[in-house]
């Protein structure tokens, strides 16, 4: 058995470059259906993005610039808004492009053989899963290298291979198609997903089951416009008390103050808060990290004055009064400027332990209960419903900060009414982002206002996740790379980039290219 998941690994990953070499012959054939279960173990993908899409985000500054010792070329293209060259590094575009392929070819092998196997109702469950990882692994692929999804444009833009079977052909070519025809596919695939999803598993945080399939649904249907379906798997995952799905930073605050304990507690998988969790290979423990390394991007004291010092309706100023609830670790000398939200664990396999050698790993928090609670907020007030988004968004207050009364005496809306203007990068840094929504509308007054509150609610919320990049997408918002002094002063704006340009489809891998698929446009 084993023998015949190693084959097929081998055969996975030469799919996941798009373009085989040599005819698949020694393809593993799946005769039980407990073969099918082992396999779907490893229908994940391995390598994430949040790297490289939080460094292309607002939310990290260019500390020192060229003069940062801790700077590396990798990732420096990416806070630059570079084409990645740099592919030999863990954490970059080609091993994501990669490892999902990789995921997405297990998947489909998985539903050949339960058909094969002409599987009933009692696999289910792993059927379920497999058109969920397919659609998730898609979906992941079409946010990175294609542009935010726009109902009025997405029949014009590209999108990316749709693979829907295992590849049998030599050098099979691919039409990336529109990312129109991708989003009804992925659309499909949950549809189809959902009412087979099970629960049975020795570890269900690792996979995806009923509840993670719907916080998952409520990622996707958020991105799609479709506001409805949001606020409808969010109620089939929350229910009555929301709360009891947030990650419970007082009682972590109370152990210990150990970065290293907070990070492995807030992947806990015995957390209802953390509806699916991944590990991988990555450097994002260290980059999101207490350590120096590649800090020349990063959270810098400047520029989390917008993110978690940012005072918000929750009159918040968290090295004065404390405020949140667990401490978040700020690092400040002449060659480094940082703050860290302790998230990431890192973790080290060792390959050869004599030799002191092998890969950096940490977990991944793939969908929590706080997102699918911000996705609802979200969704409701561009509905119209501003007062049910607007509790939603005080639950969440309620789980991060001690003191968030201002927040409820005092709505929301109001504070962004009253204390904030324009925002610019230079002199306000708490300041209104204008919006230019990609193919949906948010009203003057009273929404426009509660929606800049839900996106700084979830900028703090999803800090080193790089979920910030997909929302300035979405939302159309022009990023500024900022350049900031060893005393934390802001020195110029060494770039910019629209909320139209295309560098915010990243670039498909050069050997993809090189093999005949259709790169996205540059200028």
């Amino acid at each position: 058995m084993k023998k015949y998941l190693m084959i097929f690994a081998v055969i996975a990953a030469a799919v996941s470059c798009n373009f085989l070499d040599e005819l698949p012959d020694s393809r593993a054939e799946l005769e039980h259906k407990e073969n099918v279960a082992q396999l779907l173990v490893t229908a994940y993908p391995d390598f994430h993005p949040n790297v490289f899409t939080e460094m292309m985000s607002d939310n990290c500054d260019d500390y020192l610039g060229e003069d940062n010792i801790y700077g590396q070329r990798y990732t420096n293209q990416y806070g630059l808004w570079q084409d990645d060259t740099e592919s030999e590094m863990y954490d970059n575009p080609k091993n994501v492009w990669e490892a999902n392929y990789a995921a997405i070819a297990a998947a489909n092998q998985a539903l050949v053989s339960m058909d094969e196997l002409e599987a009933g109702e009692d696999m289910d469950q792993y059927r379920g899963e497999a058109l969920m990882v397919r659609a998730f692994c898609h979906f992941t692929l079409a946010t990175i290298f294609c542009m935010p999804y726009n109902p009025q444009t997405a029949d014009r833009e590209l999108g990316i291979p749709y693979i829907l079977k295992p590849e049998t052909e030599l050098n099979p070519k691919y039409d990336r198609g529109t990312l129109a025809e991708t989003y009804a596919l992925i659309d499909a695939d949950i549809q189809a997903a959902l009412p087979l999803m099970g629960d049975n598993y020795n570890v269900p945080k690792y996979h995806f089951t009923r509840e993670s399939a719907l916080g998952f649904a409520t990622r996707f249907y958020l991105f799609y416009q479709d506001w409805d379906k949001v606020i409808e798997y969010a109620d089939m995952v929350l229910g009555a008390d929301p709360t009891v799905f947030f990650h419970n930073w007082a009682a972590t605050a109370d152990k210990t103050l150990d970065l290293d304990v907070y990070s492995l507690d807030y992947v806990d998988a015995n957390l209802k808060a953390n509806l699916l969790l991944a590990t991988g290979y990555s450097l994002t423990g260290v980059i999101f990290g207490p350590y120096a390394t590649s800090k020349r991007f990063s959270l810098t004291s400047l520029t989390d004055k917008e993110v978690c010092e940012h005072q918000g309706p929750w009159g918040l100023v968290y090295d004065k009064d404390f405020s949140y609830k667990l401490t978040l670790y700020k690092f400040n000398t002449s060659t480094y400027s940082f703050v860290c939200v302790p998230k990431y664990p890192y973790m080290f396999q060792y390959s050869d332990a004599v030799a002191g050698i092998g890969y950096p790993r940490s977990v991944f928090p793939l969908i929590t209960g706080e997102e699918v609670l911000l996705n609802r907020a979200e969704a409701r007030i561009l509905k119209g419903r501003i007062d049910t988004g607007l509790k939603d968004l005080f639950l969440w207050q309620s789980g991060k900060f001690r003191t968030y009364a201002n927040a409820i005496n005092a709505p929301s809306v109001e504070w962004y009414y009253s204390s904030c203007g324009d925002y610019d990068p230079i002199y306000n840094t708490q300041g209104n982002r204008q919006l230019h929504p990609q193919g949906f509308k948010v009203e003057s007054g009273e929404m426009f206002n509660a929606i800049q509150c839900v996106l700084q609610c979830r900028r703090i919320n999803f800090v080193h996740d790089g979920m910030r990049w997909f929302d300035t997408g979405r939302y159309g918002i022009k990023l500024y790379r900022r350049l900031v002094d060893k005393n934390g002063q802001f020195v110029k704006v060494e770039a910019e980039l629209d909320y139209n340009d295309p560098r915010r489809a990243i670039q498909i891998p050069q050997d993809v290219v090189a093999a005949g698929l259709q790169p996205n446009p540059r200028n």
